[in-house]
């Protein structure tokens, strides 16, 4: 979640210094979820486009739920709880690195120095986010 930091700082100075008030800024934060669809909404809020907003935003944030697609077998035994939990916690970054970790878990593969796999997926995964970790911990049979 340090990624985000940035892209709120950033955020946060456009919205400040463009044309939306600050609690509209702060609700586009909690609902819109990517971080580049912040950017584009609020650059087609500048160009006074105004449904395009809505559907540029809606199609950039689509990916999201192919991520959660792809995932949802591999979490499916966890209780609602750590559904909610997990998705508010899914990201481009995380979605790459749990998906990695399960391809390797759904192969057999325990080990990936041990099979002969690169020592930088090995370094992935022993250094992977918090959040991969959590999905991998608790998604492990």
């Amino acid at each position: 979640m340090v990624g985000a930091v940035p892209f709120g700082v950033i955020f946060g100075t456009l919205v400040a210094s463009g044309p939306l008030h600050l609690w509209q800024g702060q609700f586009m934060s909690l609902v819109v979820f990517a971080g580049s669809a912040q950017f584009i909404a609020l650059g087609l809020i500048v160009g006074h486009a105004s449904f395009a907003v809505v559907l540029t935003t809606l199609v950039v944030n689509l990916r999201h739920m192919l991520y959660s697609t792809t995932l949802a077998p591999y979490v499916a035994h966890l209780p609602t709880r750590w559904h909610l939990t997990l998705g508010a916690l899914l990201t481009d970054e995380v979605f790459a690195v749990a998906w990695e970790g399960f391809r390797h878990l759904r192969d057999g593969l325990t080990s990936s120095v041990d099979k002969g796999e690169s020592k930088k997926y090995a370094g992935r995964r022993l250094t992977a986010s918090g959040p991969v970790r959590i999905i991998l911990l608790f998604t492990a049979n």
